[in-house]
């Protein structure tokens, strides 16, 4: 189900979860309602649904589609069909499953292996580092470094190369008739090439001095040329790889989203628990029933005042705002998790991320902060309605969507140009339809829409995107428990193993609920607080209790612009039903 966000108060009244005064709008006008039920010549309704999508989009909203489901009961002639398809997607979505969980395999095994060709990358390098230091005068620094990796080198040689030499000249297998020799090999530098000059200096016999000198030209000419060179190809091999794999990952989590919703989406009519009207008999009566919830949004401003508005997207301070200095409301600690988040990100980064990540600031919306109380207070409401937790990347991506289309909406005028205002008509448009077939063969579609417009303000806009976020991360919870990477309850991996061996699980997690006020803010919350419970809040001045930069919704501004305007988009969704359906207007 979709969040139903705060109300906004009448005079006098506290209501639980509602919007203070200037803390934002979310009113539905008496005269923004409207219940559309016409009954339609199969397939009208399909054209109904198509003509709702055009309209919105040739007027300028942005529009999503929140619900869809299919409810069908056996008798329905498409029951069979539609069956057939949910067992198909079943099956397709096991065989992305597989894949998923075939390339997670595959990354696993080639990460084995890439850790290990690391090590050797990092021994090699340490190799060039320590002789560029012993050139650089930096003697003691670069021998110590040069002699451990040296070290680890020869060993891995002894182990791993010169043991498949031979019996007769493999040190390991020598080592019986001269017991020191590979300690003795260990402790020779590069310039020991010369048997005679080895004999003398680590006093060993002539035999075993020539023996060194020859496994140590062979183990230099390995790590210099062979090994060397067979590693840094094999490392970037691997690389590529795991980023192969990775994204394979990715596009498979891909494909399976839109299967996995439209698998939810179509249920059988078997319960009275999942009947959308209760009447209807499952066992006697063909009926389809489909229902969509959609919304569209788009900023207003009346044309009068339009042409004196002005577009300021100038670049403000991603920190908390003060008295003096403009903020978007994120906490340090919330900033410092985006940057690293970001950072991260495989994904290519927007203008405004990159801006962000160097210069630590925002573009700015008509009203900062864009993240307010009320944003912060919404994200409880989407977490237990989708089951998911929100962090502050998943608010940031939300305010810089709404930033985003508001700058092509404004520049690029790819749509109608939405003014630079901070308050939006919302619709609410849920479109159910009901399609019958009668014992003598007619059918019959019976559409009905319940129509409602608000008006809203910047940050209920933010929620809504957030909630289309939480829309798409409860998609991939259902992948993840279907992989196993989460417990059937949501619950990490890692969170289950403390519990089995009973341990205390510590999970990360920014509080993403706090909420701020200034000083000013404080005094006129308590204040409020204070006369509502005394019942007095309409007797004083709306400025004692006024919190927020939005205006109250009894202000003669919003009473005798902007109100109004809702109406008139309102009607014209209207008026473009009636036309469709050939009602006069």
């Amino acid at each position: 189900m979709p969040v139903k966000f705060f109300i906004t108060p009448t005079m006098g009244e506290d209501v639980v979860e509602a919007l203070g005064f200037g803390e934002g709008l979310n009113i539905l006008p008496p005269l923004a309602m409207e219940k559309i039920n016409p009954t339609l010549k199969v397939g009208s309704g399909s054209a109904l649904f198509f003509k709702t999508v055009g309209f919105f989009r040739r007027n300028g909203f942005e529009i999503y589609k929140i619900e869809d489901s299919v409810e069908i009961t056996p008798l329905f002639p498409a029951y069979n069909s539609i069956i057939k398809e949910k067992e198909q997607i079943i099956a397709q979505i096991k065989q992305h499953l597989v894949s998923i969980s075939t390339a997670i395999a595959d990354v696993d095994l080639i990460k084995h292996d890439l850790r290990k060709y690391k090590e050797f990358v990092i021994l090699l390098k340490n190799i060039k580092k320590g002789k560029e230091l012993i050139k650089q005068g930096k003697i003691e620094e670069g021998e110590k470094i040069f002699k451990r990796a040296d070290q680890s080198l020869r060993s891995i040689f002894i182990d791993q190369v010169d043991v498949h030499t031979g019996e007769t000249v493999a040190l390991k297998l020598i080592a019986p008739r001269w017991p020191t020799i590979i300690s003795d090999f260990m402790k020779l530098s590069d310039e020991d090439k010369d048997p005679e000059q080895i004999k003398k200096k680590y006093d060993v016999s002539e035999a075993e001095g020539v023996v060194l000198a020859t496994k140590n030209k062979l183990y230099l000419e390995w790590r210099d040329n062979l090994f060397g060179k067979a590693v840094e190809e094999r490392f970037k091999e691997l690389v590529k790889l795991v980023e192969m794999r990775k994204k394979s990952v990715e596009e498979y989590k891909n494909m399976c989203r839109p299967l996995v919703s439209r698998y939810l989406a179509i249920k059988e009519m078997t319960s009275p628990r999942v009947y959308t009207i209760p009447a209807l008999k499952h066992s006697t009566q063909a009926t389809m029933i489909d229902k969509t919830l959609m919304y569209a949004w788009k900023p207003i401003l009346p044309k009068e005042l339009a042409k004196e508005s002005r577009v300021m997207f100038e670049h403000v301070n991603a920190g908390l705002p003060t008295n003096i200095i403009k903020g978007v409301g994120f906490f340090d600690e919330e900033i410092e998790f985006i940057k690293k988040e970001l950072k991260k990100s495989t994904e290519k980064l927007s203008s405004e991320e990159v801006f962000f990540l160097e210069n630590g600031r925002l573009e700015s919306l008509p009203i900062e902060p864009s993240i307010d109380n009320v944003v912060r207070s919404g994200i409880k409401l989407i977490e237990k309605e989708y089951g998911v937790e929100l962090n502050p990347l998943d608010i940031f991506k939300a305010r810089l969507k709404l930033l985003q289309t508001l700058k092509q909406a404004i520049y690029q005028q790819t749509r109608e140009t939405w003014p630079y205002s901070e308050y939006y008509v919302f619709l609410e448009i849920p479109i159910e339809r009901v399609h019958g077939r009668l014992p003598n063969g007619a059918e019959v579609e019976d559409v009905t829409i319940e129509l409602k417009a608000y008006l809203r303000t910047q940050n209920l806009i933010i929620l809504q995107n957030l909630e289309l976020i939480a829309i798409e991360k409860s998609a991939d919870k259902f992948i993840k428990q279907m992989l196993g990477e989460l417990g059937v309850s949501g619950e990490e991996i890692d969170e289950i193993i403390a519990k089995e061996l009973g341990e205390e699980y510590k999970k990360f997690k920014i509080d993403v609920y706090r909420k701020h006020y200034l000083l000013h803010q404080k005094i006129r919350n308590t204040i409020r607080k204070f006369l509502a419970t005394l019942g007095l809040t309409r007797y004083f001045p709306l400025s004692l209790t006024k919190i927020g930069p939005y205006e109250h919704h009894l202000s003669k501004y919003l009473g005798t612009y902007i109100i109004p305007e809702v109406i008139n988009v309102f009607k014209r969704v209207v008026n473009m039903y009636k036309s469709f359906l050939g009602v006069p207007t």
